[in-house]
């Protein structure tokens, strides 16, 4: 017991050292700047979804001295919301464990040395939004732009429905149970018959830039066609977000609302952070008691909400070494394979650790799936050392990102840019949760920054 509680205290100790030289290396990478950026971001992201609960894992673990009694309160949740029916599987394998933080801790070093030697690569000063000047211009074209790929959303979004049987959300309302919630939640997103990605980037993520866009364009012009524009996206984002009764979109999208703001003013309102801090708490509760159909103990409700951000998005690596230690090295399997252009079949993995995980649900027709930190991905493909670069990859990709569209946004602001680059900070931060290994043909970036960079180069060309 005394081994155990000193080996707890001493992965603490090293826990909170590596959080706070790793905060020091991502400022350090964007010039200290003390606005929101790609990667200050992610490590945010990464710390509440995936680090904490890295670290908690081997922290009570072993002070607990592996007895199950103990063990159990600290998991209900787990089995209650997600049909975990073991819960102290987690105890069987402390070794996943430490190698769950092993791997996480590595993440706090590796991103941000890529993000400095791409910095030593470009070999110049850092920009950052402190020093770009906002105006509005082409207000016109702005508005016909905005309007023309919102009536396609409107579109897309009116297909969508005519393939799938019922929305979630409208099922939560009439009264189904649970199990029927989660089939039809299956039916619309994994288990959807179609070109779900494509639905998805014309219904949910266009329509989150033009939100953005026209949220800008409001702030400098504040006449009644904006007010229209801005208050109609506002409630078709809010309908599209909750449509599958999903709790991650609604709470990225007040983060992207609040990111804009703080751009926007250059500085952060505490009071303002202090109210969305309340208003997202407030909606995780009243859609884990909604949604869920769970009953009105508020206790319970409140601790299923802190074990899914601090706990359960990585507690699914324990399920990747399992399959990995069963099945083996994928050996890129998992890749992105368009038109079956290279020898081998794309599986997409993290749908096949969830069926592996859980066989139960597949029986019922419930297709669910498993993600969990970006660098599980390339472990499970290739082993620890690719891992570990793809790690000081993605501090390098972010980077990239970052000060391509600061540069730009500095030579010649657009709101068009400002849209993206917001867009791009909740986007990255997606990376500490899952997987990057399509990253060069999503198109959830790849569509948008072609679509808006475009526009922006294109617009730039007229008033030359």
């Amino acid at each position: 017991m005394i081994v155990h509680g000193f080996y707890s205290y001493l992965i603490l100790l090293f826990s909170l050292v590596s959080v706070y030289i790793s905060i020091k290396l991502f400022l350090k990478a964007n010039g200290n700047t003390k606005l929101p950026t790609v990667g200050l971001f992610f490590l945010f992201n990464y710390i509440i979804f995936i680090y904490i609960g890295a670290t908690l894992m081997n922290f009570y673990i072993p002070l607990v001295d592996f007895k199950q009694e103990h063990y159990e309160f600290l998991w209900m949740s787990l089995d209650r919301l997600d049909g975990f029916h073991k819960d102290a599987y987690l105890l069987e394998r402390p070794d996943f464990l430490l190698k769950t933080w092993l791997l996480s801790t590595s993440v706090l070093y590796l991103v941000p040395i890529g993000m400095l030697f791409f910095n030593k690569l470009l070999n110049k000063n850092i920009e950052s939004l402190n020093t770009v000047e906002y105006q509005l211009s082409n207000e016109k074209v702005l508005f016909t732009f905005i309007s023309v790929f919102f009536a396609l959303a409107l579109v897309a979004l009116y297909m969508y429905s005519m393939k799938i049987e019922k929305f979630p959300i409208i099922a939560v309302i009439e009264g189904y149970p649970r199990d029927m919630i989660s089939f039809f939640r299956s039916e619309s997103g994994n288990n959807f018959n179609g070109k779900y990605h494509w639905y998805n980037l014309f219904m949910r993520i266009i329509p989150i830039l033009l939100m953005l866009t026209a949220m800008l364009a409001l702030y400098f012009k504040k006449n009644w066609k904006w007010w229209l524009m801005t208050s109609l996206l506002i409630i078709y984002n809010i309908f599209v977000a909750v449509m599958d009764t999903s709790k991650a979109p609604i709470v990225f999208l007040l983060l992207q609302v609040f990111i804009l703001w703080i751009i926007i003013q250059k500085k952060i309102n505490y009071k303002v952070l202090a109210s969305l801090a309340v208003i997202t708490f407030i909606s995780l509760f009243f859609m884990y008691y909604f949604f869920f159909k769970l009953e009105f103990a508020p206790f319970n409700i409140i601790f299923s909400i802190f074990h899914r951000l601090f706990i359960g998005q990585i507690t699914p690596f324990y399920w990747w070494q399992m399959y990995q230690e069963n099945f083996g090295f994928i050996n890129g399997a998992s890749l992105p394979n368009p038109r079956h252009i290279f020898p081998f079949e794309y599986i997409q993995i993290s749908v096949e650790v969830m069926k592996y995980t859980h066989p139960e649900l597949v029986k019922i027709g419930v297709v669910g799936s498993m993600p969990t930190a970006f660098f599980a991905d390339w472990w499970i493909n290739f082993g620890i050392f690719v891992s570990l670069l793809s790690m000081f990859i993605l501090g390098f990709i972010m980077q990239i990102f970052e000060q391509l569209l600061i540069s730009a946004m500095n030579h010649k602001f657009s709101v068009y840019l400002l849209s993206l680059y917001i867009y791009g900070i909740l986007f990255f931060s997606h990376y500490a949760m899952s997987s990057y290994v399509g990253l060069l043909v999503d198109e959830k970036i790849v569509i948008p920054a072609i679509i808006f960079y475009g526009f922006y180069k294109l617009q730039n060309r007229r008033v030359q």
